[in-house]
């Protein structure tokens, strides 16, 4: 599956901390009584600086790109972010070519903080994702917890200090209208990118409502303008369903994008447990491509933050099962599980499980979590969000 003669990029988790409580990730849930809630036996730890030296030590200004994810939770609330970062400039990213790329919700630490980290970063190519969800009155419906002026200030203070910022932006129903300004006043304050995605977690459902410190909330899913989309009736869903049986949500003809796909959707999720060759096409590993390893806050090394949270949640008896989660199970289990800080993940990927078995169970029945994600038949759900 590796590529040992090629450069390593890294996702690395760094905590399961976080300030937010977005109701789509999956660290939260909506109880019976509505109310949004932290999931219990969360680890709630992080990697500190030494053990982020013991994972590189064998591995010294070898690596292509570093990505400090939020995959269960923010890479601020790391105590010792900020020597990990300077650890990665002078140790571990390639000096010619390296990149580091931080993702956050950007509602903690101080306004001096994010200016030493701008300092930090100055003059560099590096940035820093700040997650950014509308306007003032609408920025938290899914950034729950967080407060948009607090998010400002501090990515102003990063960007006046010299530091490159992205502001990442997820389309709803409830602020798709304010994205050109949301554009525009990224624009003004400094931001290098705006990027605006599509979240494909509603599988299936028109609004998801919750309360939130006895205030209640509802978040709406994203419906493009009818000019941009051609709406078929509900009734045409085999011409839907023929449609995504060949051809990757994102890159599917915008003449048959529509509500019946997300309804085709919703059914194939149901059978996702049937996934075979058959089913699900070849799949295209993502990380395969990219020669990308990721590493969770516990340490553990996994092919990508998709298995790493189903590991996460199984490991730590969190969520419920779902269709497909015994056979998950079975072949995930099947590899060992050591900090990469107590061993190398060059010795952990060169293992057969990474280098073999994975990959030849998807051309017999493969991981559904594979299966949806990079795979090219019916049951694919693409991943979390789309830039379309």
């Amino acid at each position: 599956m590796y590529d040992l003669s090629r450069p390593f990029s890294f996702h690395i988790e760094l905590t399961d901390k976080c300030n937010a409580r977005c109701v789509q990730c999956s660290r939260n849930f909506v109880d019976d009584l509505g109310n949004l809630n932290e999931r219990p036996n969360l680890c709630l730890t992080e990697i500190t600086i030494d053990q982020y030296k013991d994972i590189f030590k064998d591995y010294l200004h070898k690596t292509k790109t570093i990505n400090f994810c939020g995959n269960m939770g923010d890479p601020l609330f790391a105590k010792d972010i900020l020597a990990i970062t300077e650890y990665s400039f002078s140790h571990v990213l390639r000096p010619d070519k390296g990149l580091l790329k931080i993702y956050t919700n950007g509602g903690f630490r101080s306004k001096k903080w994010w200016s030493e980290y701008g300092n930090l970063l100055k003059d560099k190519t590096h940035e820093v994702n700040f997650a950014i969800d509308g306007l003032e009155d609408t920025h938290h419906f899914y950034r729950t917890n967080t407060r948009f002026h607090r998010v400002i200030e501090n990515a102003t203070a990063f960007i006046e200090a010299g530091g490159n910022a992205e502001w990442s932006f997820i389309r709803f129903g409830h602020n798709q209208h304010q994205e050109e300004d949301c554009r525009k006043l990224a624009k003004e304050l400094g931001f290098k990118k705006f990027t605006a995605v599509n979240t494909q977690r509603f599988y299936g459902r028109e609004k998801i409502s919750y309360k939130w410190r006895d205030e209640e909330y509802s978040i709406t899913r994203y419906k493009p303008e009818q000019k941009t989309i051609k709406a078929l009736p509900s009734k045409d869903l085999n011409r839907t369903t023929k449609v995504w049986d060949n051809t990757p949500v994102n890159k599917i003809s915008k003449d048959v994008v529509n509500i019946s796909t997300e309804t085709a959707r919703a059914k194939f999720q149901k059978d996702v447990v049937k996934s075979t060759k058959e089913s699900t096409g070849s799949i295209d590993c993502h990380v395969a491509m990219r020669n990308e390893v990721f590493i969770d806050c516990m340490g553990y090394v996994h092919p990508c933050c998709w298995i790493g949270s189903h590991e996460y949640h199984r490991i730590n008896k969190i969520k419920k099962r779902v269709a497909g989660d015994d056979f998950n199970d079975f072949l995930l289990e099947s590899r060992e599980f050591e900090p990469a800080w107590e061993k190398s993940f060059l010795d952990t990927i060169k293992n057969d499980w990474y280098q073999h078995i994975l990959r030849l169970s998807w051309d017999i029945s493969p991981c559904t979590i594979c299966a949806r994600q990079c795979g090219k038949g019916k049951f694919t759900t693409v991943r979390q969000y789309e830039k379309l």
